[in-house]
């Protein structure tokens, strides 16, 4: 799909606006079912919105949301048939009968585990690009993981991808495909996660 004016919006850094890579765009589609309503809260330029539609699912089973105005305008003159709200997800009311969130969120501190949250609010499953630290820096007391979500597949990044092209930032990433739990986690749970390694 083309793309004729991302080369012209500038992102902020200030923002943690990064442009998620093609390659890793489609890996991560991939991980929303065929026929899934899609959510993408933090959409950019769009790569992600691109690589669901390349996968066939219907515009209209795809809605963005972009807090940014030039983004939004953008996504809207790049994807006519997809239903682009400029806001910002946290503060908006849970969007109606999604399936699957999708989304590289912003890495700003603790902002992964906000947006996390509310994906799971608004639908069981969420796939999302996050800092390895996510996950792994958290104690298995950690209120969300305790009781309000589960990793079911993991993929490794080893890696860095660069957000937004070859000179642009780069960060220790892990792809999580999480589950919104349906009560807490017992004492003796053992997680049964998928795990995979994705390249360039």
């Amino acid at each position: 799909m083309s793309n004729p004016t991302a080369h012209a919006l500038e992102h902020d850094p200030a923002q943690s606006q990064w442009s998620t890579p093609m390659w890793l765009a489609r890996k991560m589609a991939a991980w929303c079912w065929r026929g899934a309503r899609v959510l993408e809260p933090c959409a950019g330029e769009g790569n992600l919105i691109a690589a669901l539609l390349e996968l066939g699912h219907l515009p209209s089973s795809i809605i963005a949301i972009e807090r940014d105005p030039r983004f939004a305008l953008h996504l809207q003159e790049r994807f006519p048939r997809v239903s682009v709200t400029c806001g910002d997800f946290l503060e908006l009311p849970c969007a109606p009968r999604i399936d699957c969130v999708l989304m590289n969120s912003p890495f700003e501190k603790n902002a992964q585990m906000h947006f996390a949250l509310k994906a799971l609010e608004t639908a069981r499953e969420c796939v999302l690009l996050a800092p390895t630290n996510i996950e792994f820096s958290l104690t298995r007391d950690e209120e969300m993981w305790r009781t309000k979500a589960q990793v079911a597949r993991r993929a490794r990044l080893p890696v860095r991808p660069r957000f937004g092209g070859p000179h642009t930032a780069s960060f220790d990433s892990v792809v999580l495909k999480l589950k919104r739990r349906d009560g807490p986690r017992r004492d003796d749970e053992i997680a049964q996660v998928s795990e995979e390694v994705w390249r360039p």
